[in-house]
């Protein structure tokens, strides 16, 4: 929420919405549907994911298809609909630039805590897409590791004629090697 706070000269002088996507994550998703599920007059819409890998990070209720509404957020429920499924937020989302009415000019704060819980509260609406693709949280070594493996098996990237790959891996990645990074 801080460094949206920040930037709110610059966000909100090229229209009502905008596209945010962590650093700290790594996805597979076509952004243009996120994008496209974002419908007017809602205040955000997060891309959300669904993992057995992950259950604890599961903390946002969605009721709705693979498009729909957000109808509890880190334990707070927004309204009076029981969640039909628990999914993780991943930290791409679409927003709309009404969303700094709603974050402190502190410089210290949090997108959901500070900004989505509130506006919620107060009735404004969150949606949800369900993007196709993958999704890791690179927060931890673990991660960051299982999206490099993932990147590398599907080789869907490319990279800009400018860059090259020197060298390659000569020692293939095996699951025990992966045990040792786990959280």
């Amino acid at each position: 929420g801080g460094g949206l706070k920040a930037a709110q000269d610059f966000l909100t002088g090229h229209g009502d919405c905008f596209l945010l996507a962590n650093g700290d994550v790594w996805h597979g998703f076509d952004l243009r549907t996120v994008i496209a599920g974002h419908r007017q007059g809602h205040l955000a819409t997060l891309a959300v994911h669904r993992t057995p890998r992950r259950p604890e990070l599961h903390n946002v209720g969605c009721s709705g298809a693979a498009q729909g509404e957000i109808v509890a957020i880190a334990q707070q429920p927004a309204g009076h609909r029981p969640a039909e499924f628990m999914a993780i937020y991943t930290g791409v989302s679409v927003l709309s630039t009404r969303l700094f009415d709603w974050l402190p000019p502190a410089k210290v704060s949090g997108l959901v805590s500070h900004g989505l819980q509130p506006a919620m509260a107060a009735g404004e609406r969150v949606g949800f897409v369900e993007p196709a693709g993958a999704w890791f949280d690179c927060g931890t070594h673990g991660e960051l590791l299982r999206a490099d493996v993932h990147a590398l098996r599907e080789r869907k990237f490319e990279l800009d004629s400018r860059f090259r790959f020197v060298g390659r891996a000569t020692t293939p990645i095996r699951p025990e090697d992966l045990a040792r990074f786990r959280t």
